[in-house]
């Protein structure tokens, strides 16, 4: 292989492996301590009636990025911001009541 190839193909798969770590990614769990019926999103998502999980939230796990979870569709009601982590356990404002949720840059 040619130097200036080499190099080239090395600055992208850099390029990639930095863009796939900005990417978010959030684990949406039906039930306590990640049991029950789970969700993988990694975009934003004003309505989770659409994927058939508004309101059944417990439990949560933040794989990569920020993102901010609301109490009503379209990003309104009380909202909180999740950073990376495991919440085994949502408080009772939060406790089955996300109809939304975004990724935060």
């Amino acid at each position: 292989m040619n130097r200036p190839f080499t190099y080239a193909l090395l600055c992208a798969s850099s390029l990639f492996v930095h863009l796939a770590a900005q990417a978010g990614e959030i684990r949406l769990y039906t039930d306590d301590n990640f049991k029950g019926r789970v969700v993988v999103l990694r975009d934003t998502t004003d309505d989770l009636s659409r994927v058939n999980f508004n309101d059944t939230v417990s439990s949560i796990q933040v794989d990569s990025g920020s993102w901010e979870v609301c109490t009503d569709s379209q990003f309104n009601g009380s909202c909180e911001r999740m950073g990376p982590g495991r919440y085994e356990v949502l408080n009772t404002v939060f406790e089955k009541r996300i109809s939304s949720l975004r990724r935060l840059y």
